[in-house]
């Protein structure tokens, strides 16, 4: 019987530690999302975009006109393999992050991976303004979301251990709470 409690408190113990990846397109929400489910879980947020600029010293757009998307992926995968060893975190990742198999291999290795699905024209309409944010195809806005939707939502899914799907009409509370019956 000890030994069944130690092994429910030991596994507990590490499902709190775990790391919770968020992927989808861009304007999905990983990082508003992120932020809030690290704050309700007692974890720290980390935002893969914003580490890549803190380590290039330069915005995503500058990076990917100086160096061009190749360049970017390549730091792209070191941050993520940088920040998937640690442990209990949030993490919110770029929207081409399923490009690589390799970087869904990190992140797999020490957390799950929540797919925030929602609508392109939501998404497209959350990030309209946003000057940083380059363009994937050089087409408009709505067909690039829909080349780019397609060219990746089977990566999406494949990569997902569980989909949120977010529709814009539910708060955020609402929005985490499958996540809360795991973790809280």
């Amino acid at each position: 019987m000890v030994k069944l409690i130690n092994f429910y408190q030991n596994l507990e113990f590490e499902i709190h530690l775990m790391n919770l990846s968020l992927i989808g397109l861009r304007g999905s929400g990983k990082t508003t999302l992120g932020k809030f489910l690290a704050k309700k879980l007692n974890k720290k947020f980390v935002d893969l975009d914003e580490e890549i600029e803190k380590g290039a010293n330069s915005k995503i757009p500058e990076i990917v006109e100086k160096h061009g998307w190749n360049y970017f992926r390549n730091l792209e995968s070191e941050i993520c393999a940088k920040f998937a060893k640690e442990k209990n975190l949030v993490i919110a990742t770029g929207g081409g992050i399923v490009l690589k198999d390799e970087n869904i291999k990190n992140l797999k290795q020490n957390g799950k991976i929540i797919f925030i699905k929602c609508p392109i024209e939501l998404c497209a309409n959350r990030i309209k303004n946003s000057q940083n944010r380059p363009s994937l195809t050089g087409k408009n806005f709505i067909d690039e979301f829909q080349e780019i939707w397609e060219q990746r939502k089977e990566k999406y899914e494949k990569a997902a251990d569980f989909v949120l799907e977010d529709n814009g009409e539910k708060s955020l509370e609402d929005l985490i709470s499958p996540i809360d019956l795991l973790f809280i």
